[in-house]
């Protein structure tokens, strides 16, 4: 027979191989303890106010700044690209490339995403538009459907609506994945 306290050991060994969480929760706290502060709060909806104050300007600053720069030029091309298969007008392309990025990088948290347009919405964007009559008109539209989407997409994430992808199979979105990329090229 094992003493209570060796017992408890194996359990927070076998559990929680990093050690024992740590924690109002972990402690079993009650729930007024385990209340947020408003800072906390703010620092996840606004992760840039966490990660900025940390950053080494020093060793990333220039590293971060020449990436930017051959990712904006790369843009550049993409976009305009992008645009035409959008069928609307080619200014309108790096436009689209200005303003999410620069979202992003306050709001976002995965420092590894590539905020930009793309092919496959700019294909479908494309074939919705096609119905519409000169170019004047279809870029407004495509601005109207782009703001909808926006609206909709924020709508999603303010009620954690993420789970909803879960439900859409492997198979289907590899297919049209595929089928996607062979009509772009």
């Amino acid at each position: 027979v094992f003493p209570a306290s060796m017992a408890k050991d194996l359990i927070v060994e076998e559990y929680f191989p990093l050690g024992e969480p740590e924690g109002p929760k972990a402690r079993g706290a009650s729930p007024s303890d385990r209340r947020t502060t408003w800072k906390e709060r703010l620092c996840k909806i606004l992760p840039i106010l966490e990660w900025l104050p940390e950053y080494n300007w020093t060793e990333y600053g220039l590293k971060d700044i020449s990436g930017g720069i051959t990712l904006g030029c790369i843009l550049v091309a993409q976009s305009l690209a992008h645009a035409d298969l959008c069928k609307v007008d080619l200014i309108h392309g790096p436009y689209s490339c200005i303003l999410p990025p620069i979202l992003y990088s306050i709001f976002g948290t995965c420092i590894h995403s590539s905020i930009g347009t793309g092919g496959l919405i700019s294909l479908l964007t494309g074939e919705q538009l096609v119905h519409y009559g000169d170019l004047q008109q279809r870029t407004h539209a495509g601005a109207i459907f782009t703001l909808i989407v926006g609206v909709v997409i924020t709508l999603m994430g303010v009620f954690r609506l993420a789970f909803l992808v879960r439900f859409l199979s492997k198979p289907a979105l590899s297919g049209f994945i595929t089928a996607s990329a062979i009509l772009i090229m």
